[in-house]
């Protein structure tokens, strides 16, 4: 039956049907009305159109009535019945919800510049939009390279993060540094530029492609950069260099490694590892200033041919005395079975042969012979920590030695050197050592292998402990301290007079040199330009 077939019904039936609906709220007829309106044999047929109709009415009365927020909900409820309808409201509420999503965050990114940009972006408006801030706020902007990055926790990674959290009020701080699996660590501190790179398992470091890179180097075209701080000479280092040179800026590189005994432990060549080095002094040699943390890594230097321009500047910690929670210290201890009450002797650091991990265990496997009463705390991780395991069990050394595991937590980390006696760290490697500056914070002596950088602000019995790299000479002195610990407190209280510092101290140091070369570079390139186009007149 169709809508024109059905008028006359309609008419024949109207004033019946209005009387009885006239005392109704709403127009909807119901079963019985409908059965009258078109009969019995026809109500079957009428149902789309009536469906329709209701649909229509109702949409008409709910877009008046509802406001926008609660409008979607409104028409689902209309829409019940309706499956293919709901499907497109639901599309239609999604879509408006993800659109709300982006105002909200594009609010958020211009009311809070400093917010953290987060790890594996795929989307490059937030880093678009810091270096825009960067170029147009004023100041000065520094841009670091090094060739490690969190989640890969070294000695160079601190320093960099600490120059970089520490500097950020004075400058715009950008760190280009390798992607690690993909995915690139960020603060709110700072802006951070991940390179493409592969992982090595073995090494346990990420090698980076920044010259193939050609996301990267589009962010870099369009940043002002006004100098070049470079922290590691490899790959990174190298187009760092590079970029200075082409931006016509002043460039720093920070001396943070034994890299010629690296290349010899990788080669087993001493020419191969000459040859490499000579590439590495290189960079240094470009550089307009070469920084070190002190006099023992200068000699190294030296010995590599670099030797003009060179400044002096400290590592530092930001760990400070803490009076912490009992309850939370004794939480920390139990976990770790520490006893305070102990002589408790301490390592921080990778677990790696340059750290001299097995001089430590072969010199722990004489001690025990005849002294027992201490323990040893192996804070950290790295891969010879198996092998490290299995020679200590070997010497029957597994009820004197603790393993923590790695520990994120600074709190944590200070409640167990706070809790130590003594850091014995006989690496030969480092070129300083962080982790003496954080124990003597809490008056922890440190002892170590003369004539190596850790060893190179360290007075034998003044504010630490040094002993030439023979086992039966650091046994006899671990003999000697376990027994005196009064005297090692003493010494102890030197050290946090000679060599705590802090980050804070060690950033106003560097910025001054940063200013002097910024003045005296910016001097010299535009005397360069006003002589050039006076020849050309």
């Amino acid at each position: 039956l169709s809508l024109h077939d059905a008028l006359p019904i309609l008419s024949k039936n109207f004033s019946k049907i209005h009387e009885k609906n006239e005392d109704k709220t709403n127009n909807n007829p119901n079963k019985s009305d409908l059965g009258e309106f078109f009969g019995e044999e026809n109500l079957s047929k009428h149902s789309d159109i009536e469906n329709k109709n209701n649909f229509l009415q109702n949409q008409q009365k709910n877009s008046e009535k509802i406001d926008k927020k609660s409008k979607n909900k409104e028409l689902k409820k209309v829409l019940s019945k309706d499956k293919f309808s709901k499907k497109v409201i639901s599309a239609r509420v999604a879509e408006l919800k993800r659109v709300e999503l982006k105002k909200q965050k594009n609010n958020k990114r211009l009311n809070k510049c400093n917010r953290v940009l987060l790890a594996n972006r795929d989307s490059e408006n937030d880093i678009y939009f810091m270096i825009d801030k960067f170029n147009n706020n004023g100041k000065k902007t520094i841009v670091y390279f090094n060739d490690s990055w969190y989640p890969v926790i070294d000695g160079v990674v601190a320093v960099v993060d600490n120059y970089a959290s520490k500097l950020n009020e004075e400058y715009n701080i950008v760190i280009c540094v390798p992607k690690h699996k993909n995915k690139i660590a960020s603060s709110s501190k700072y802006l951070v530029l991940g390179a493409d790179s592969v992982f090595v398992k073995s090494q346990g470091y990420d090698i980076a492609f920044p010259q193939f890179d050609v996301r990267f180097k589009k962010y870099l075209s369009l940043l002002k950069i006004d100098l070049v701080h470079i922290h590691s000479p490899f790959s990174m280092g190298s187009f760092g260099l590079q970029l200075a040179k082409h931006r016509k800026v002043p460039s720093f590189v920070t001396f943070h490694s034994k890299y010629k005994q690296n290349f010899s432990n990788a080669v087993k060549s001493e020419a191969i590892a000459n040859i490499l080095t000579s590439v590495i002094a290189n960079v240094f040699k470009k550089a307009t200033v070469a920084l070190t943390m002190n006099s023992y890594a200068k000699k190294i230097m030296n010995s590599y041919g670099i030797k003009r321009n060179i400044e002096i500047i400290p590592n530092a910690t930001d760990l400070c005395v803490k009076d912490f929670d009992p309850k939370f210290e004794n939480e920390i201890l139990n976990k770790h079975k520490i006893n305070k009450n102990e002589f408790n002797i301490l390592f921080i650091g990778r677990f790696v042969e340059v750290k001299n991990v097995y001089f430590i265990i072969d010199v722990l496997g004489e001690l025990v012979k005849i002294n027992k009463n201490f323990k040893y705390i192996f804070v950290g991780y790295g891969p010879e920590q198996e092998k490290m395991k299995k020679t200590i069990k070997q010497k029957g050394l597994e009820e004197n030695i603790i393993f923590t595991g790695k520990i994120d937590s600074g709190d944590e980390k200070a409640v167990i050197i706070k809790n130590s006696t003594l850091l014995f760290f006989p690496s030969t490697y480092d070129t300083d050592g962080i982790v003496k500056i954080e124990c003597a914070c809490y008056g922890v002596p440190t002892l170590c292998v003369e004539d190596t950088g850790v060893s190179a602000n360290i007075i034998n019995d003044r504010n630490g402990f040094v002993e030439k790299e023979d086992v039966s000479a650091f046994v006899k002195r671990l003999d000697f301290l376990i027994k005196n610990v009064d005297y090692v407190k003493k010494i102890g209280k030197n050290a946090n007079l000679d060599i705590y510092i802090t980050w804070n101290d060690v950033c106003l140091m560097l910025d001054k040199i940063y200013q002097k070369y910024l003045k005296t570079y910016n001097f010299k390139h535009t005397k360069k330009n006003k002589d050039k186009s006076a020849k050309k007149v």
